[in-house]
């Protein structure tokens, strides 16, 4: 038995999809803006090259126009120039103003007026350096004076200072030199008591009070003062010191009976607080 095809599953079956389109590019928006744009740029270079056609036939047509002015303006400047110049006629004759003469004279106002300007200018730079001359030397007796007064108190301040340092010097001399005369008469005597402090110092403080009435003054009538109230105290340590003496040896004689002056003022030890031999 012949097989045919079977007609439930045809080998070919038929393409039921619909038709596609005929090729198109899609259009957006931004590409429908972008072709606007580009039809208005071609627009527009197509109205600039009209205008400039027009341009260029305009000046063909307007350039003999054009030349003619130019003439004109040119032309005319040159004839301006020749009458100012002084072309003229008299008596049906063309002649020129001679400026020999008047160039000449001008010449000569200018090289006449140069010397005048010269000496003005030659005048004013002579006064000006008279001028900046006596400034500086104005300035400099200013330095020499400032110089001057500022050696001047250089010098008053090393003077001063030295003089300080001499009366130090002589002070600390004077007092060596009574320290050494106290020790050579008789130091040992020195212990006074209360009544030769209590003068000493009345005595210091008054001559002090004095010092400094004269403190402002003269530094050699002030060295003079105090070489006066060593010499002063000198002496009243020395008579002070006589004193006792005498009241040592006027005690002497009796020393050795108990029921002396002495020995009752001062006791067994005597009046230094050491026995009295």
């Amino acid at each position: 038995m012949d097989a045919g095809p079977s007609w439930d599953f045809p080998p070919n079956p038929p393409n039921r999809q619909p038709p596609s389109p005929p090729h198109a590019h899609p259009t957006s928006p931004g590409s429908r803006a972008a072709e606007v744009a580009l039809e208005r740029e071609k627009e527009w270079q197509k109205e600039e090259r009209q205008r400039r056609r027009e341009e260029k036939q305009r000046m063909k047509d307007d350039a003999p126009s054009f030349i003619e002015r130019m003439k004109k303006s040119v032309f005319e400047n040159a004839r301006r120039k020749s009458t100012k110049k002084g072309i003229r006629k008299d008596n049906g004759e063309a002649f020129k103003k001679s400026k020999k003469t008047s160039s000449i004279k001008s010449k000569a106002s200018k090289i006449k007026a140069r010397p005048a300007s010269l000496k003005s200018a030659a005048a004013s730079l002579k006064s000006r350096a008279a001028s900046i001359k006596s400034r500086v030397e104005s300035i400099k007796s200013k330095a020499a004076s400032i110089k001057s007064a500022i050696r001047q108190k250089l010098d008053n301040v090393k003077a001063k200072l030295k003089k300080k340092r001499d009366v130090e010097s002589s002070d600390n001399d004077g007092h060596h030199h009574n320290r050494s005369q106290d020790d050579e008469d008789g130091g040992g005597y020195e212990m006074s008591g209360g009544l030769d402090s209590d003068t000493e110092r009345r005595d210091r403080d008054e001559y002090e009070s004095e010092d400094d009435m004269v403190r402002e003054l003269d530094p050699e009538r002030r060295r003079e003062q105090r070489r006066r109230r060593r010499r002063q105290a000198r002496r009243m340590r020395r008579r002070k010191r006589r004193e006792r003496r005498a009241k040592r040896r006027g005690t002497s004689e009796s020393e050795s009976s108990e029921n002396s002056e002495y020995y009752i003022s001062y006791g067994s030890t005597g009046r230094w607080g050491c026995l009295v031999m």
